[in-house]
């Protein structure tokens, strides 16, 4: 159905809704797929995964996590160290 122009529609949503869209949106920042993270997010397609497999997939993304976060503090050290340096010139 086309909407009027200038109209704007809303959704609400519940809160579980809202926690789970939080989590794809932090997951995407992370860098991971939606299907990578579809059996975390669909209870049916966790449930039909044997414990084991589901267990295997977390510890792999809790370590590329890791990795992730290991990355971006390199990089914000370095950058903390470049801006120092930046401002200690200013004060000459």
């Amino acid at each position: 159905m086309p909407r009027p122009a200038g109209s704007r529609f809303y959704r609400d949503y519940n809160e579980e809704t809202l926690k789970r869209l939080d989590l794809i949106a932090k997951g995407k920042a992370l860098g991971f797929r939606l299907r990578e993270m579809q059996p975390f997010l669909d209870q049916r397609v966790s449930d039909s995964l044997p414990l084991q497999m589901r267990i295997q997939l977390l510890e792999e993304k809790l370590t590329e996590v890791e990795e992730t976060i290991k990355a971006y503090t390199t990089t914000k050290q370095y950058l903390v160290k470049v801006l120092e340096r930046l401002k200690a010139q200013e004060c000459l």
